[in-house]
């Protein structure tokens, strides 16, 4: 099981202060204050005097008063039954002028309506969730096309709280006049403070990590792919009221921290991006690092990588004479540097030509320069008819694709992946350990991305619009490290800068334009340091990342 991912600095800061707001530990109480008792008693006589007017509904069972008793206990009384002990509901400790109080003896439930006339209709996707704030735009509807949901008249002041998937917090402030009467979601509860109640303190109370906790707990929320807390569990919440002046001093001290965290917040992020850019790009500093002869020291005592490029060139005279590779046209490539200290290319019995402009950086003396022709044969894959797909046998040959080929340089095997019966695959095309695999079209993104076949395949081929590569030298060491160039940013650069566009979304790299890449070439005994250096390096790398 992975670990839960620690939320960032801002987040919990932000969730820190509005619970010290609650707990009456943001602001000093003063003994000044009108204790909430009071502010209590003129909601219970608001109340009591909407009921008689009809604009509200008495409570079922009664009016519910929360006290301490002189045990300590926290108890409930609702209309003339008996008190009921609580304190198992009571979360937290709160200062002396403080009460308790179930949130539907607070506020008032806005009733529901069907619309009648345009109105304004508030969704979920109305509220600013990372500001607790209205939408500017107003969406205006008939109402003749009001979905179902659009049953909750709101007004100024009137504090919604969407009750699906509360832990998003899509909850607000109703802070502006609407051009026509604003209706809401039945997804929100709408609420109505009176007697004095502030709803921004509501507000807050309601976005603290208690309240979270309360409304998104699995025995009170129901549902499991969009969780929901239902009126009756809602209106059941005990908030803890401070007194009205307190109220005040909370939501302005609230007011004047959250600011302060917003910015801290666009900090964190912008620093988050940066370490996020920086272990993504750390790999392949190392790799550019490597090819450029300073990830592992230069040894006097190496053979040089003339001498290595020389074998490779007998090797592919042989090839050639044996008809298993092609002749270069134009001649075999030879890269040197002249007693004038700039680099050339003589190819066959031409004269040399001076490439200093193509030369991307210096290299070691130990060191030489090659084209990729010169160290390896890129050939295309697989060509086929659709209607050799339909050949279904025991004997199927697994196509490759440019999506195989993962960011991090391994070949997927996928269920979608194309299979052909073996009778339309020439042997030659079967992939081996030691070869590579990279895109020749594809999406602008993935251009020079590469697998290594590092393991035997059995009966698998790369796509028609797929290269697969084989170099001339078959040793090991001087395969991984030609890997470790193709990751390199000098490589990608070089990728990118030779594509060409190949309808709307793809792009095309040519084997010709690939067969041209430079790759700076060390000693084989150095090209083993480097590897074990790099993977050394990058395995670190990827532990942390995991």
């Amino acid at each position: 099981m992975s670990e839960l991912k620690t939320p960032p600095i801002a987040a919990r800061l932000r969730a820190s202060v509005l619970q010290q707001a609650i707990q009456g530990r943001l602001v000093p109480q003063d003994p000044a204050d009108e204790p909430a008792s009071v502010l209590l008693e003129r909601i219970r006589e608001e109340r009591a005097e909407l009921v008689k007017q009809k604009k509200a509904k008495a409570p079922k069972g009664g009016e519910s008063r929360i006290f301490q008793g002189v045990d300590g206990s926290w108890y409930e009384k609702k209309g003339k039954s008996n008190p009921i002990c609580i304190d198992e509901e009571i979360p937290f400790d709160i200062p002396e002028s403080w009460e308790w109080g179930r949130l539907g003896s607070l506020v008032l439930n806005r009733n529901q309506m069907v619309p009648t006339e345009e109105f304004c209709y508030i969704d979920i996707s109305s509220i600013d969730n990372k500001h607790q704030r209205l939408s500017g735009e107003e969406t205006v509807i008939a109402p003749e096309k009001a979905p179902s949901r659009a049953r909750k008249p709101v007004q100024l002041g009137d504090v919604i709280y969407a009750t699906v998937r509360p832990y998003l917090h899509n909850a607000c402030v109703i802070d502006r006049e609407f051009s026509r009467m604003p209706i809401a979601s039945t997804g929100f509860a709408a609420m109505v403070c009176v007697g004095g109640l502030s709803n921004r303190f509501l507000l807050s109370f309601m976005l603290s990590p208690w309240f979270d906790s309360y409304a998104n707990d699995r025995e009170i929320a129901t549902g499991i792919a969009y969780p929901a807390i239902n009126d009756g569990k809602l209106y059941r919440a005990v908030v803890p009221v401070p007194p009205v002046e307190e109220q005040r001093r909370i939501v302005e001290r609230i007011n004047e921290i959250m600011p302060l965290i917003d910015q801290l917040e666009i900090k964190e992020r912008e620093s988050d991006s940066v370490d996020a850019t920086f272990w993504r790009m750390l790999p392949q500093s190392i790799l550019q690092q490597a090819i450029q002869g300073r990830l592992a020291p230069q040894d006097p005592a190496d053979e040089p990588a003339s001498a290595l490029l020389e074998r490779i060139r007998e090797e592919r005279r042989e090839l050639i004479k044996q008809k298993k590779a092609k002749a270069p046209k134009g001649g075999e490539s030879r890269i040197f540097r002249g007693a004038d200290g700039s680099w050339y290319e003589q190819r066959g019995k031409e004269a040399p030509v001076r490439i200093d402009e193509e030369i991307p950086f210096d290299i070691p003396e130990s060191w030489e320069w090659a084209r990729l022709e010169s160290l390896a044969t890129v050939r295309t894959g697989l060509g086929y008819k659709k209607s050799d797909l339909a050949v279904k046998n025991d004997n199927m040959t697994r196509v490759l694709r440019g999506g195989n080929i993962s960011a991090d340089g391994r070949l997927l095997i996928k269920q979608d992946d194309v299979m052909i019966s073996n009778e339309f695959v020439d042997p030659s095309l079967y992939l081996e350990v030691g070869q590579f695999v990279t895109p020749a079209v594809t999406s602008l993104e993935n251009v020079g991305k590469c697998a290594f076949v590092d393991i035997p395949l059995e009966n698998v081929v790369c796509g028609g619009f797929v290269f697969f590569i084989s170099t001339v030298c078959n040793d090991s060491i001087f395969q991984r490290y030609l890997f470790d160039f193709w990751s390199s940013s000098t490589h990608q650069r070089f990728c990118r800068d030779n594509v060409k566009k190949s309808g709307q979304a793809f792009y095309n790299l040519g084997k010709t334009v690939l067969n041209t890449a430079l790759i700076p070439v060390p000693p084989l005994a150095e090209q083993q340091r480097i590897v074990a250096k790099a993977d050394e390096i990058l395995g670190l790398i990827n532990a942390r990342a995991s």
